[in-house]
C-alpha cells in the first residue's frame, strides 16, 4: 500500500523478562529493555489467514496507518525461522480503565471520558470494535493509551474481533453499523456510551441488546434512567438512538457537561449499597 514499514526483528534477539498475560490467541511479555512483545499462537494466525485477515501486513504498515498518538502501534514485527509470530510495542505505564477508582479524587471521570471521546472521534480512519474489552484502554494521571493494535479496524484493514458486551454480531448486520465489509464509526459511539453508563452508573446498557421491540426498549431504558435518577432528555434520546437502525448515533459531548455541572453521584448511597444514583448539586 506504499506505507513505511516497521522494523523486522528475530525472536531470538528479544530479551524476554516475564509474561504479562495470555490466552489461546496470544501471549504478552515484557522484555528487559522495557518493551512489550505480543506473540500469537500459530493456530490463531492460521485462523486469521483462513478468514482473510492479514495481520502481518497490517503490522508492517502500522507506521503509515495511524496518526493518533494515543493509539499504541507496533515498533517492530517479530519473526521466528522466517515466519511472522507477533510484534513489539512501547510499554505504557498505566492501569486498565476498569481498575481505576474515579471516586478517589485523582481523576475526574467526566473529564477523562470527554478526552477519550475526542480521541476516538478524531481517529477518523480507525474503528475500535473491541474498545471496551478489559485492558484495551489504559490510563494514568495525565494520559490515555489505546492498545490491542491487531483488534483495530484501520482504513481497509478489517478487524476480526468485537467486544462481547456489544452483543451478538448479528445485531450489527445493517448499513448503520456495518457497511461494505467494514464497521462504521457508529459502533464507536455505541461503545463509548456503553462505557460511560458502565463506569458512571454501574448500568449495563448491553441488557437492552436482546430487546427487539422499540417500545419495549424505550420502556426498559426509561426504567433504567428512573432507577439511577437520570433526568436528562438529551441523554435519553442519544441512548435510544443506539437501538434505532434508522437514526445515526450522536456523541455525548456537551451532554456530559450538563450532567456533571448539575448532578453528583449519591456518595452515601454508593458507599452503603454500591448503587450509583444522581443527586442535584
Amino acid at each position: 500500500m506504499g506505507f513505511d514499514t516497521v522494523d523486522k526483528i528475530k525472536y531470538s534477539d528479544l530479551n524476554i523478562d516475564f509474561e504479562i498475560c495470555g490466552d489461546y490467541r496470544s501471549h504478552v511479555f515484557l522484555t528487559k529493555d522495557n518493551t512489550v512483545f505480543k506473540k500469537f499462537s500459530l493456530k490463531y494466525l492460521i485462523s486469521l489467514l483462513d478468514d482473510e485477515y492479514d495481520i502481518e501486513e497490517k503490522v508492517l504498515n502500522a507506521s503509515g496507518l495511524v496518526n493518533t498518538p494515543e493509539v499504541l502501534i507496533p515498533s517492530s514485527a517479530v519473526y521466528d525461522n522466517g515466519n511472522f509470530i507477533g510484534y513489539t510495542m512501547p510499554f505504557f505505564d498505566g492501569a486498565s480503565i476498569y481498575d481505576i477508582d474515579f471516586y478517589d479524587g485523582n481523576i475526574i471521570f467526566d473529564c477523562f471520558y470527554l478526552k477519550l471521546e475526542n480521541i476516538i472521534k478524531n481517529s477518523e480512519n480507525i474503528v475500535f470494535p473491541d474498545l471496551i474489552s478489559c485492558g484495551n484502554i489504559l490510563v494514568n494521571d495525565d494520559s490515555i493509551c489505546l492498545i490491542d493494535f491487531d483488534g483495530l479496524q484501520i482504513s481497509d484493514y478489517a478487524s476480526s474481533v468485537m467486544c462481547s458486551s456489544l452483543g451478538d454480531g448479528r445485531l450489527y448486520n445493517n448499513t448503520k453499523y456495518f457497511n461494505h465489509g467494514l464497521f462504521t464509526k457508529e459502533l464507536d459511539i455505541k461503545s463509548l456510551i456503553y462505557l460511560y453508563f458502565d463506569l458512571k452508573f454501574d448500568c449495563g446498557l448491553w441488557n437492552l441488546n436482546s430487546i427487539k421491540s422499540y417500545d419495549d426498549c424505550f420502556n426498559k431504558l426509561e426504567e433504567m434512567f428512573n432507577y439511577h435518577n437520570i433526568y436528562n432528555n438529551d441523554l435519553f434520546e442519544k441512548v435510544l438512538r443506539l437501538y434505532d437502525d434508522s437514526k445515526p448515533n450522536v456523541y455525548l459531548n456537551d451532554t456530559i457537561d450538563s450532567i456533571f455541572n448539575n448532578y453528583d453521584i449519591d456518595y452515601d448511597l454508593y458507599s452503603y449499597s454500591g448503587v450509583k444514583k444522581l443527586v442535584r448539586k
